[in-house]
């Protein structure tokens, strides 16, 4: 069931590549355009080049954002992936903690974000070698059982198995799994900024 997902998740992200180099390339004829209109007597359109250079600077942005976000997840994705291939080592848990972070979203309404700190010892090649990295990606939440979990499943002291890169030993991770859906949600909500503004642009395009 994780590998069908997977490939569901990497077939999700590919049409939204396709996508985003089709945002990107429309903002910056937008901008041309927007230089263009300005120096058009009459204005060939009812719009002001401000307006149309503020819009595609948010389709660069939002679509910019959408790009890294979801880059960022495809490659945690994969480097998951190839980690199911590397060989693999005894570890000891040298410190196993949980930390937190506030943002504060006014009025009192602050949330608190937890995200469980777990760093291990390990040796490849008589080399010594630490990690922090417990699957790829961000383990940070707002639920504080759930980075619990991970605390009570590696423990200070604890015997855990290493996976590492052989290209690259002090890249290593204790789980082949990503997680990359604060990501994928975050960089799904970029899109859809970033098309809103694209349809908003053309429409206002067509008013004349």
């Amino acid at each position: 069931m994780a590998v069908a997902a997977g490939k569901s998740r990497g077939r999700l992200i590919d049409p939204m590549e396709r996508y985003l180099r089709t945002a990107l390339i429309a903002a910056c004829l937008s901008i041309h355009s927007s230089f263009a209109l300005a120096q058009a007597d009459p204005p060939a359109t009812g719009v002001t080049p401000g307006v149309i250079l503020i819009m595609s600077v948010l389709i660069l942005i939002t679509a910019g954002a959408a790009a890294w976000l979801l880059m960022w997840a495809r490659r945690n994705k994969r480097r998951a992936q190839a980690s199911l291939t590397w060989p693999q080592v005894a570890g000891k848990v040298i410190e196993s903690r949980l930390t937190h972070r506030v943002v504060s979203g006014g009025e009192g309404a602050d949330t608190i974000y937890y995200k469980p700190h777990i760093r291990y010892a390990y040796e490849v090649g008589g080399r010594p070698y630490q990690s922090d990295t417990v699957r790829f990606g961000n383990l940070e939440t707002s639920v504080t059982n759930k980075a619990q979990a991970y605390l009570t499943k590696y423990p200070e002291g604890s015997a855990v198995s290493v996976r590492y890169d052989p290209a690259d030993p002090q890249v290593a991770t204790l789980e082949s799994e990503a997680a990359t859906g604060s990501l994928l949600v975050f960089g799904i909500l970029m899109l859809i900024m970033s098309a809103a503004c694209i349809g908003l642009l053309g429409y206002m395009l067509t008013l004349g």
